[in-house]
């Protein structure tokens, strides 16, 4: 028997399947969920297995990474045949990929090594906090200003040179209420007591 591609379209707990031969004829196309796909690819004879690229094929990826498959990932935004498709479905989607494998015109997506792969996600991972960290200064900065207070340049929460930052607290240590704009007053208490928060780099 020849060899066949198989085009799945992944959700995050169902895969839809179809297997389709080099000659454009379907030999079979059903949904299932992701832990039945390797014993289901295991049934016919699949030398290239096609996935489109997103965070929902990782734990399918490496399941059949360490089979004997050519496992394809193609570029989401370049699928133009998904992309284009009229009817959106699972089922169009599955055949859509398995056709442009065979048509040799699949656009590829860049799958890195697990090691490059580890680094990347810690380089997002601090690029999220550090974009999260600016938003927290700037809210912590806004609060006096939304309680009808303007503090002098030396009461304003400040970034020291350690990359530390003040804030204005209650005796308690707590933030500010914004049901309490009395306490914004030059001069008050609030603005006696300080203390730093976790902003070190």
């Amino acid at each position: 028997m020849s060899s066949l591609v198989c085009g799945l379209d992944v959700h995050k707990d169902s895969v839809y399947a179809t297997v389709m031969n080099y000659g454009g004829e379907i030999v079979d196309k059903r949904k299932l969920t992701n832990d039945k796909v390797v014993s289901y690819l295991g049934r016919y004879p699949i030398d290239k297995v096609v996935m489109e690229s997103s965070a929902s094929i990782v734990p399918v990826y490496r399941a059949l990474r360490g089979k004997e498959y050519e496992i394809l990932v193609s570029h989401p935004k370049k699928t133009r045949l998904i992309a284009e498709s009229r009817i959106k479905t699972d089922r169009v989607d599955s055949w859509a990929l398995t056709e442009l494998d065979r048509l040799d015109a699949l656009p590829l997506s860049y799958v890195p090594p697990d090691d490059i792969a580890a680094l990347r996600e810690k380089v997002r991972r601090r690029a999220f906090l550090v974009r999260m960290r600016s938003k927290l200064k700037v809210k912590i900065k806004a609060q006096p200003i939304v309680n009808g207070f303007t503090p002098p340049p030396s009461m304003l929460v400040r970034i020291e040179g350690a990359g530390v930052a003040t804030l204005a607290t209650t005796r308690r240590g707590r933030f500010l209420p914004a049901s309490r704009p009395d306490a914004y007053h030059s001069g008050g208490e609030a603005f006696r007591r300080t203390t730093r928060i976790g902003f070190r780099r």
